[in-house]
């Protein structure tokens, strides 16, 4: 008998699972938040550095923001569409 093939999950993969309230959208921002901070923590001249700062900081608190917002209703509609059922998981 042969078994099936098991894909084995990344990181990233396992960790979508475990929150599905990440969105694709959140996602996008996250790695543009991540690009704004590499580009500060590169900058030698102190004006720009305080600039880029800036922008990451409140691409930082919007992504923050995002997700306890998605969070607050993935959870909302999740315990909607189970209140009948109070064994689901």
């Amino acid at each position: 008998m042969k078994w099936p093939l098991l894909k084995r999950l990344t990181q990233k993969e396992k960790g979508l699972i475990e929150r599905p309230w990440i969105t694709s959208g959140i996602l996008k921002s996250i790695q543009s938040r991540d690009k704004y901070y590499d580009e500060f923590s590169r900058e030698t001249n102190e004006r720009i550095k305080v600039t880029k700062y800036e922008i990451f900081k409140r691409k930082r608190n919007k992504i923050t923001s995002l997700t306890r917002l998605s969070k607050k209703e993935y959870y909302s509609n999740y315990f909607l569409e189970h209140q009948s059922n109070l064994k689901k998981p």
